[in-house]
């Protein structure tokens, strides 16, 4: 199946507005190589092979940045779960509230005395 990014690349149609920095780049790769089949510098072979290059380097990018988003929520979860924890603490400097900032910060209950910590 060509998706609508591809079919403006294979019929030379302007890159699309508002396309990612990822997508750009798929697009123009794909412009250049129906380019360069159109004009018989490559055959349909070697572009069908060359298309599945750029088709997982876009994957590989994206998931990517999949990965990058989701490291970053979880950054700015923790963040912010410790700078409340941390207020509550500064605020009034009890053991529960300590506690509270070991979880915010671990993710994990804290150990008692006599438990191993994972």
């Amino acid at each position: 199946m060509v998706s609508e990014l591809e079919r403006a690349a294979m019929n030379g149609e302007p890159m699309p507005e508002g396309l990612s920095q990822i997508d750009q780049s798929y697009y123009q790769g794909l412009a250049f190589l129906y380019a360069r089949y159109r004009g018989g510098y490559v055959t349909r072979e070697a572009g069908r092979a060359e298309k599945k290059l750029l088709q997982k380097a876009r994957d590989d990018a994206l998931r990517a940045q999949r990965f990058g988003e989701r490291c970053m929520d979880h950054a700015v979860r923790l963040w912010r779960e410790a700078e409340g924890a941390a207020n509550r603490y500064a605020r009034e400097r009890t053991l529960e509230h300590a506690d509270g900032l070991y979880r915010a910060v671990y993710g994990a209950p804290v150990p008692r005395e006599g438990e191993e910590e994972a």
